[in-house]
């Protein structure tokens, strides 16, 4: 039958159902497989960091700008960068990017509230009302939201906490919107009732990985990592965070959340910049100090957020404040013959933000 269907047609068709089923229908024929594999997002494509930057001067301050990486080894002699997706100033003032899931962007007013996402393969945009009772010229509260998705349902998720208290942020509901829902969008939100007295640490960040949104609460019992099912809507306590890493966070350390390979890691910053990274048994799971990044000056040179590390060519960002403008730049994490070759890959912006980035070209419809 789809024999008879023109191929964009049937395209769109298989982009309406969800990631799970399409990995089925892989297996019917050939021609299925074919269009999949060219027309559809690919799960494990490889990913590229993708460096969302705000502009250098004052006249540029409204002007937000993505590049992607191509090459593989990003501490080569020549690095390529293109820009993927610009905002004007008029459009793009004040946007922050907080996620980035299957080559979709999301971004956030540092104003209003109102979330753009972008697909820049095909030059989609899409406008989603900020969350309800936000509170006005306050970016604090819109800080922490997260872009999720969960890759068994499909849907794409944007979840919100509401800190009621800087000073203990502690929020009362999760707000979440699925995208693609059957309800209107605008009436989409809706409130999840997490546990009494759940926090969260705005400034560790949030991230997502395996379709659930991960970040640190502060509490009686220290820090710990707490969860959101994506799928189920439940917040949940998930581990608690490496002793080294209560003990940094406790002494007013930098501690913040990444994604290393797939696995929920936390980066704690001191003299030295140490990376643990979570591995999941079937009984149980552990916090493996795997990566140490010694002597970085850590008031002028810091790992990129929320992501720092890229498995091709085993690299790892850093940003560097050199006033006016914050550069960039690449290390190869494991040492040849010589020093580790540092090469500049960008040098503009009052801000740098780093996340992985899949080319895809699902529509946001």
């Amino acid at each position: 039958m789809e024999d008879y269907l023109p191929t964009d047609a049937f395209v769109e068709i298989l982009l309406r159902l969800p990631p799970f089923t399409r990995r089925r229908f892989r297996l019917v024929c050939r021609r299925w497989r074919d269009l999949l594999d060219e027309r559809t997002p690919r799960i494990h494509a490889r990913v590229k960091p993708l460096a969302f930057t705000r502009g250098r001067h004052a006249a540029q301050l409204g002007s937000s700008s993505a590049y992607v990486y191509d090459d593989d080894d990003l501490s080569g002699e020549f690095v390529c960068c293109r820009q993927v997706w610009c905002g004007g100033a008029a459009a793009a003032a004040g946007l922050v990017m907080f996620g980035c899931r299957n080559g979709i962007l999301a971004m956030v007013d540092d104003r209003t509230g109102d979330i753009t996402l972008a697909n820049p393969a095909t030059g989609e945009t899409l406008a989603v009302p900020p969350p309800p009772r936000l509170p006005r010229n306050c970016a604090f509260h819109r800080a922490a939201v997260g872009f999720g998705y969960h890759p068994t349902t499909g849907r794409y998720k944007i979840v919100h906490f509401p800190i009621q208290d800087r000073r203990t942020e502690t929020f009362d509901a999760v707000r979440v919107l699925t995208l693609g829902a059957e309800e209107d969008a605008s009436t989409s939100w809706r409130d999840v009732p997490p546990p009494a007295g759940s926090s969260c640490d705005v400034g560790c960040g949030l991230v997502s990985v395996d379709g659930a949104m991960y970040w640190i609460a502060m509490g009686g019992g220290g820090a710990a990592i707490m969860s959101f099912d994506l799928e189920h809507e439940r917040v949940a306590r998930v581990t608690s965070l490496p002793a080294m890493a209560r003990g940094k966070l406790a002494a007013g350390r930098c501690c913040h959340l990444t994604v290393i390979r797939r696995r929920l890691a936390v980066v704690i910053t001191a003299s030295d910049v140490t990376v643990w990274v979570l591995h999941k048994g079937r009984r149980k799971q552990r916090w493996i100090n795997q990566y140490r990044v010694v002597g970085m000056d850590t008031y002028h040179k810091q790992l990129t957020r929320p992501y720092f590390f890229f498995s091709h060519g085993e690299h790892y960002m850093t940003i560097t404040w050199r006033f006016p403008y914050i550069s960039m730049r690449a290390h190869r994490l494991k040492k040849g013959d010589g020093e580790p070759k540092e090469m500049a890959l960008l040098e503009q912006g009052t801000s740098i933000q780093v996340f992985s980035y899949a080319e895809t070209t699902e529509t946001l419809r």
